[in-house]
């Protein structure tokens, strides 16, 4: 599911206020492969069990949230730093 641009354009990282954008493709596949492997932890420590359909990433690539079903999870502690 594609997330409005306008809508996209009002969101900003919680932690560091960044403006956020749509995941490149090959950034979102990266980071399922790892998923899969088990090699991919939250900002609390838990291991982010199923790979992602979308996701948004801080301008500066630092770290991504996941999108599900057409809504951001912009939760602190769900994000996964890149």
């Amino acid at each position: 599911m594609t997330l409005d641009p306008d809508f996209v354009a009002l969101l900003v990282c919680p932690i560091s206020q960044q403006p956020l954008k749509p995941c490149a493709a090959e950034t979102l596949t990266k980071l399922n492969g790892q998923i899969i492997q088990g090699l991919v932890v939250d900002e609390e420590g838990v291991p982010v069990e199923r790979p992602w359909e979308a996701a948004l990433v801080c301008a500066d690539q630092s770290r991504v949230y996941r999108v599900t079903a057409g809504v951001p999870e912009l939760i602190r502690e769900r994000s996964v730093r890149l």
